[in-house]
């Protein structure tokens, strides 16, 4: 089974767009919730195309509610890995200091 803590990552791989490449992103669904959820900025050419793929198969409508609510494609994941925020839970007060990407690991760390 699938087990997570608040800050770790994974990495991300796409066959449609790449064998090879695999791409690191920070978790920001929070180890209590259901899934598992990461944001993804587009930027280079690899979250670029991912993003084209995501809207070319979110536009396929579903007879039952109208909305797609299964992607058509495969992502593969390899983790999760460590994070610098282990000992957060530790202490009765914390400072969380980020900006830009940056605040992504704070994520599933306030969720917690």
């Amino acid at each position: 089974g699938w087990q997570q803590e608040a800050g770790q990552y994974i990495f991300l791989q796409c066959s449609e767009i790449s064998l090879f490449e695999w791409h690191p992103f920070t978790l920001t669904s929070a180890p209590e919730e259901n899934y598992l959820s990461v944001n993804i900025r587009l930027v280079g050419d690899w979250t670029k195309q991912l993003g084209s793929l995501i809207r070319k198969h979110s536009n396929k409508k579903t007879k039952k509610q109208g909305i797609n609510t299964e992607l058509q494609f495969q992502l593969a994941v390899d983790g999760p890995y460590g994070t610098p925020s282990d000992d957060i839970f530790k202490y009765d007060v914390s400072v969380c200091i980020g900006a830009g990407v940056g605040c992504t690991p704070y994520c599933s760390i306030l969720k917690s």
